[in-house]
């Protein structure tokens, strides 16, 4: 007998409290990142989209709750000019998500959910999208990658970073004991309202806090911040430190969630560039992972250019985008396609100027 699939669509605004509940009722919720959970998503949600246009998807399978998200209907303003687009809300701060197998094992699933969406919020909007998949497979739009390690207890640190790596690393860690004191990492020491909060000041004194894009450089998005603290429970929300007779030398804000741990945010202290905090933090990391029976991959979000020389492996992140069947949706489907042929040759002649 085949199986039954179903959406079922909530509003935000009034339904806070059932569709936690709904969240909290999916056995397999653990499975997905950060930005997939209800901890995560409200406080981005209430701060920076509109709850009235803001509904979330249940996904039941022969009846069961198997998957939730949320969907916005919300503008984009490029090209000089703007349109109405629906989907996953797209954020900054919502860098990485994963979609469960049912959805991409059957189109179906996925035009169903469009169609209710059409009924929902009317057909006036250009393009629908789900972005920052972790998938690899060829069934979307490719938009790069991820890097990540296998940290399976059976694992080496030779295994993953090679020996000249290592021995550089450790080389500058006897280095860091002898002139500061014992290196050492600490987790939501001595708790994790604290340790956010050494992390938000750590990051608004690097080149985030200058260039205007880190945490405490918006009152909102600090305040967003804390307010997930407060919705994650300890184990699960994590800021680790790499100290140093009490001088923090780096810190990462990262999520553990089923057997990966997540690195959502890294910063590292600016007085002390030449002993490479931010290596010293990924190797520590790498292996307190290795040490934890119930972590098996360390997952980096994004694929950062500092992290080729640790050799990581890759996983694809993709984007579903459809364009609706309109006038607007046409337009669109049409200026970005011109957009991207010509954007090589737009950029050289920008350069040339």
């Amino acid at each position: 007998m085949a199986d039954i699939y179903e959406w079922e669509l909530i509003d935000f605004a009034e339904n806070k409290a059932i569709i936690k509940a709904r969240y909290n009722s999916i056995k397999t919720i653990d499975q997905f990142p950060a930005a997939n959970q209800w901890q995560y998503l409200l406080p981005i949600i209430d701060a920076y989209f509109e709850p009235s246009s803001t509904i979330f998807a249940i996904l039941r399978k022969n009846s069961e709750d198997i998957f939730i998200m949320p969907i916005s209907l919300f503008t984009v303003r490029k090209f000089a000019f703007s349109w109405q687009e629906t989907g996953f809300p797209f954020h900054n701060h919502i860098n990485l998500i994963k979609l469960p197998a049912e959805i991409h094992n059957n189109q179906r699933v996925l035009l169903d959910l469009i169609s209710k969406v059409r009924q929902k919020f009317g057909n006036s909007w250009a393009r629908f999208s789900i972005r920052n998949i972790e998938y690899d497979g060829t069934d979307y739009e490719y938009c790069g990658n991820l890097s990540y390690f296998d940290t399976q207890s059976d694992k080496n640190i030779s295994d993953i970073i090679s020996n000249k790596h290592n021995k550089n690393l450790i080389r500058i860690g006897k280095r860091i004991n002898t002139e500061f004191g014992e290196i050492k990492l600490t987790i939501n020491s001595p708790s994790l309202e604290e340790s956010l909060e050494d992390f938000i000041e750590l990051e608004s004194k690097s080149w985030k806090g200058l260039n205007g894009v880190a945490i405490n450089s918006s009152e909102t998005l600090k305040n967003t911040y804390i307010k997930i603290s407060e919705n994650f429970t300890s184990n699960k929300m994590i800021i680790v430190k790499i100290e140093s007779q009490q001088n923090i030398l780096s810190t990462a804000l990262c999520f553990k969630l089923e057997d990966t741990l997540y690195i959502h945010k890294i910063s590292h202290n600016k007085h002390y560039p030449e002993y490479s905090p931010g290596s010293i933090l990924i190797l520590k990391l790498l292996e307190h992972c290795i040490e934890s029976v119930d972590i098996e991959k360390l997952n980096l979000v994004t694929s950062p250019a500092w992290a080729k020389r640790w050799h990581p492996q890759y996983s694809d992140i993709q984007n579903v985008v459809k364009y609706n069947d309109n006038v607007a949706g046409s337009f669109l489907k049409l200026t970005i396609f011109y957009w991207r042929k010509y954007k090589p040759l737009i950029k050289s002649l920008l350069r040339i100027r």
